[in-house]
């Protein structure tokens, strides 16, 4: 029983960051399942002109979508919604990105009020909770969950921040997936495909 508790806990770490992220990735999985997160696949794309992808911190998550968007030829910005406006990217995400062929740039983290959504934007939040704040703060904006663009849809992108190598890589696949996957949709719509 040990063995498979350890194999388990490994896994967790790797694939989620810690036992936390699993459960609320389990609950939040099957909510999607029921349909609670449909709203936040809709989007009007013929109105967006940028994505801007919304963390906590602004030092890993969204700052990396956000390079991986532009890498992919689309307009990007992005923020944290608890940023302290003063942080370079944390300095594992930089080696994650590295890793993935990306450079982080090395401004400070941006908070909510550095980045004025505008009519063009749609706001793109890693857990559902911030796709939340982000309705409440900005009612008229269009917001999506990064990770429900994946293959697998995964409402919850948990925090690397502090975490293994092993679950940066993770992370920074599942937000290369998804990124590509929301900007194909987005040209696509945009093409009336």
């Amino acid at each position: 029983m040990t063995g498979v508790l350890t194999v388990w806990s490994r896994d967790v770490s790797e694939q989620h960051g810690r036992k936390q992220a699993w459960f609320r990735h389990q609950a939040t999985s099957w909510l999607h399942r029921l349909g609670l997160y449909s709203d936040l696949q809709s989007f009007d794309a013929s109105r967006v002109l940028r994505l801007v992808f919304v963390c906590a911190g602004n030092v890993c998550r969204s700052r990396y979508a956000e390079a991986r968007a532009r890498a992919l030829g689309m307009e990007a910005g992005s923020f944290g919604l608890s940023a302290d406006g003063s942080s370079p990217p944390d300095a594992a995400a930089v080696v994650a990105a590295r890793r993935r062929g990306l450079e982080l740039s090395p401004r400070a983290s941006r908070r909510a009020r550095d980045v004025r959504p505008t009519a063009g934007d749609l706001l793109v939040a890693m857990e559902p909770h911030q796709a939340r704040a982000l309705r409440r703060a900005h009612p008229r904006a269009q917001v999506t969950l990064l990770g429900l663009w994946c293959r697998s849809p995964r409402p919850v992108l948990a925090d690397p921040y502090g975490l293994s190598d092993a679950y940066f890589d993770t992370c920074f696949g599942v937000i290369d997936e998804a990124v590509a996957a929301l900007v194909q949709t987005v040209e696509r719509r945009r093409a009336g495909v």
